[in-house]
């Protein structure tokens, strides 16, 4: 997704009249200016944006304001999400919500079968999911699809008896070495894949999880409240985050609360803390007021490194 969000964030620069050229966007992404050049022959040789470099202004100009970009090409599982979120605001029964569902719909390319047929009535727009929803529904939306193989099947009936149950899951996801402490709360299929909608507590976060992605799964016998579902908008920006994790020490642990992101405490003082993009981290740690150690992982510290210098060098090159 790395050049997609350069090429948007190029045209957003472009639209808002700030012209970019190869220096600005290489700075920005820490990529060589002919890298930056590359983008912008791509924009104008694949998308057809009709942008031109403006002499005066040094910078790159669209000369047709009403371009567009393409629309992005979207994973499996953003489709899924999209049509759970479209599923809400068509059962809300309000007439504008009702509209954007089915546009939800389009875009994540669905029948408009696809509720009945494929995974049942999905839940209503409301606060928390009803009890009353899990077993039937559950059953109903997953027996168009066959069950994984191997250890997926084992996850797939232990996550559903414990939606059943309202019964908190001690889960580790792949690639993962830290045990999550997980709520689920449907199981929802999507093209022949299966998918998990639940509430990761230490992250403090409601997220939509390919079944595939649990390595291990353990019922803990602890009840779970549902808790108050995405509104349309914060679950809309969800779908296309592709969250990065940095582990980060403070001398006063507290600090990492001012940060404003997603973290967890891995040991005394070390966290990990999860972000979207880098120079918005380095911008919040530099407003820590106590020290701080980036740790890890290697490509952020080097471009945290690489931020530092060039501000020393700007404030040396002017004594």
């Amino acid at each position: 997704m790395g050049k997609l969000h350069r090429i948007v964030w190029i045209d957003n620069q472009i639209r808002g009249g700030l012209y970019p050229n190869c220096r600005i966007i290489a700075e920005r992404f820490e990529i060589s200016v002919r890298q930056a050049s590359r983008e912008l022959e791509y924009m104008r040789d694949s998308l057809h944006a009709p942008i031109k470099y403006c002499f005066q202004r040094r910078g790159y100009v669209y000369t047709d304001r009403t371009f567009a970009l393409p629309s992005a090409i979207l994973t499996e599982e953003q489709k899924a999400s999209l049509s759970y979120l479209a599923g809400q605001y068509v059962s809300s029964g309000d007439r504008r919500n009702i509209e954007l569902g089915e546009t939800l719909k389009r875009l994540a390319g669905l029948s408009s079968e696809f509720y009945s047929s494929a995974t049942g009535s999905p839940p209503s727009s409301s606060e928390s999911l009803p009890e009353s929803s899990t077993p039937r529904q559950i059953s109903s939306a997953v027996s168009a699809i066959p069950l994984p193989p191997g250890e997926g099947m084992l996850h797939y009936v232990l996550l559903q008896r414990a939606a059943e149950r309202q019964c908190k899951v001690t889960v580790r996801f792949a690639g993962e070495e830290q045990a999550e402490l997980f709520h689920p709360y449907r199981i929802l299929p999507f093209r022949r894949h299966y998918y998990v909608l639940g509430y990761i507590e230490s992250f403090n976060d409601i997220r939509l999880l390919p079944l595939d992605c649990f390595e291990s799964a353990k019922e803990t016998g602890e009840r779970f409240e549902f808790r108050p579902l995405f509104s349309g908008a914060r679950f809309m920006l969800s779908l296309f985050r592709n969250p990065k994790k940095a582990v980060i020490r403070f001398a006063v642990p507290e600090y990492v609360e001012t940060l404003g992101l997603p973290w967890r405490e891995l040991d005394s003082g070390t966290f990990q803390v999860q972000f979207d993009d880098a120079h918005d981290l380095f911008a919040k740690l530099l407003a820590c007021p106590a020290d701080f150690e980036l740790v890890s992982p290697h490509w952020c510290k080097n471009q945290f490194r690489a931020r530092l210098q060039k501000i020393w060098n700007n404030h040396s090159s002017r004594t």
